[in-house]
């Protein structure tokens, strides 16, 4: 006969313990049916386990720079900004730990109000990445690559944009030995100087276009940008008083010249959360005036893949909405790339590739992209319709509405209706409150017949026209071949539109006069004509060349 024990009638496995006990562990049963457990072992593992446990952690908190540095290599990943969104520490006041003093605290909270939290920086830092690669897939010139304190995340007060632009047509060597024959390129060699370490001039010794060359005496070096001080009289003595704090007390130093000895609270930027949104709005603007317009519709298309890649991956929901509003702007060249929608033979296809196109463009504000199906109307001499969508077009361009790719007006509303808009995404924002310029491409399928010079020239790849300078000219332009009264209340109001500047940049000045002067040309009033052109030809910010061109045709049997 076997006795069974209460380790058999309750499972419980035997385990090796290394430590010393005084006495064996006993199992009894209570009057309820339960285990009563005397001398226990499963006591101390337990508190062994705690003590290794928190011996771990320790070692984790230790290193934890170093843990994130593996697991994250790139600080730019979605991975990472995922980790920061998700991060139950972000929030904690480390630095109010006793013993630290309190002016770190303020020092970081300053540093926070300037450059923002880490999560704004590395959103700054993807939001370049994912602008310049959509930018460059689309380009067919040349590798522009986002580079300076902007490009990573450091969005300081005066800071500029710095992009390096490489050139497919030049050749920079290290010694000239290393030069191969023939030369079909343009050719640098490296001159170093010792008193500038770091630095470089790049000396000519095979040219092939004269405007990336200036010359030194008997030399010829590449042509670089002039630097503009930012160093004045008004900050360099704070400046110098900066630094020499740095370099006699080390950040010890610098809290002291920043802050007083005494414990009076400063100012904290309490909405930042609340502001975030429009700061990066304001910055996407900031950036996205440098992006050049395609020339080749399969460029667009492999752009069309890579934004919707983008769309699908992205983390962010302020990049993926910027991604959104390239796709739209994409659409919006594509449609102009596609074939004239007179093409005989297949006119059903290609109109509806145009709709296709054109309906995703009008994600991009409020009116641009609905100004190209006013043209593309126009084109195929669908007059009414025209009408009907510059009608529409001008009860949305009314004075609340902004221009965020014109600078002057875009520093005046960073922070317009913050608390009406917080809510929306940026695509939302956009078609709400925001008009911007028409861009017609080179050779565009869309641009009406009479304004085709602009666009047919050389060099001029594309040519960018006020909306409501647009509207009024589509309608002027509809009034005309119906042959109707209303021409002329049609060239009165893009009269008035010139004259008072509507939603006019300084670079559409000169577009506006030669469209004005089309217009009174059209209606048989040469001298108007001429008036507009020659003011346009003077213009101090841009002058389009074709200015000149129509002014000296006007007059020609």
């Amino acid at each position: 006969m076997r006795k069974i024990t209460y380790w058999e009638i309750y499972g419980v496995t035997r385990f090796p313990y290394r430590g010393r006990r005084k006495f064996t562990p006993l199992l009894y049963q209570s009057f309820d049916g339960g285990m009563i457990i005397s001398n226990d072992v499963f006591g101390l593992t337990i508190r062994q386990f705690e003590r290794m446990y928190k011996e771990c952690l320790d070692r984790r908190k230790t290193k934890e720079q170093w843990i994130l540095n593996l697991r994250y290599p790139d600080k730019s990943s979605n991975e990472y900004l995922e980790y920061l969104q998700n991060c139950t520490d972000c929030n904690k006041d480390h630095l109010l730990w006793p013993g630290h003093d309190p002016r770190e605290k303020y020092l970081y909270d300053h540093l926070v109000e300037t450059v923002g939290t880490e999560i704004d920086i590395r959103s700054r830092q993807r939001l370049f990445i994912t602008q310049d690669i959509m930018d460059n897939v689309c380009s067919t010139f040349g590798t522009n690559i986002s580079s300076g304190s902007l490009a990573e995340g450091l969005d300081l007060p005066g800071s500029d944009q710095d992009i390096m632009f490489v050139r497919n047509d030049t050749d920079i060597v290290q010694n000239v030995r290393n030069i191969k024959h023939p030369v079909h390129r343009n050719t640098f060699v490296m001159e170093t100087d010792i008193d500038h370490p770091g630095f470089t001039r790049l000396k000519c010794v095979a040219k092939k276009i004269e405007d990336i060359i200036y010359y030194s005496g008997k030399r010829s070096y590449a042509r670089v940008d002039p630097f503009i001080d930012k160093i004045n009289q008004s900050n360099k003595k704070i400046l110098l008083c900066v630094l020499e704090s740095i370099k006699c007390g080390g950040i010890d130093g610098l809290i002291a010249n920043l802050f007083q000895l005494d414990n009076a609270n400063h100012r904290l930027l309490s909405t930042q959360s609340e502001i975030s949104f429009v700061m990066f709005e304001y910055l996407f603007f900031r950036i996205g005036g440098s992006t050049s317009e395609p020339t080749d519709i399969s460029s667009c298309f492999k752009g069309l893949a890579f934004t919707e890649y983008f769309i699908k991956s992205e983390s962010s929901t302020f990049i993926i909405d910027v991604c959104k509003y390239r796709y739209a702007e994409l659409s919006q060249y594509i449609a102009q790339l596609l074939p004239s929608p007179n093409t005989r033979g297949s006119t059903y296809n290609i109109h509806k590739r145009y709709h296709r196109h054109l309906q995703d463009g009008i994600k991009t504000d409020a009116v641009s992209g609905w100004l190209l199906y006013a043209s593309f109307y126009y084109v195929i001499g669908q007059y009414n319709v025209t009408l009907r969508l510059t009608d529409y077009i001008l009860s949305r361009c009314t004075p609340g509405m902004r221009d965020l790719k014109n600078a002057e007006i875009r520093e005046k509303d960073c922070y317009y209706r913050l608390n009406e808009l917080s809510t929306l995404t940026l695509i939302e924002r956009m078609r709400i409150s925001v008009v911007n310029c028409v861009t017609y491409l080179h050779h565009s399928s869309l641009i009406p017949e009479e304004l085709q010079l602009e666009v047919n020239m050389g060099q001029v790849l594309s040519m960018t026209v006020p909306p409501v300078v647009l509207s009024h000219c589509l309608r002027f332009l509809c009034h005309h071949h119906l042959g109707d009264i209303f021409n002329k209340q049609a060239l009165r109001n893009l009269y008035l539109t010139v004259k008072n500047k509507c939603f006019m940049t300084a670079n559409g000045v000169s577009e506006s006069m030669i469209i004005l002067g089309v217009c009174c040309e059209l209606s048989g009033d040469k001298d108007k004509a001429y008036y507009w052109y020659d003011l346009a030809s003077q213009c101090p910010y841009f002058v389009r060349p074709t200015a000149k061109i129509r002014k000296s045709k006007l007059f020609e049997i």
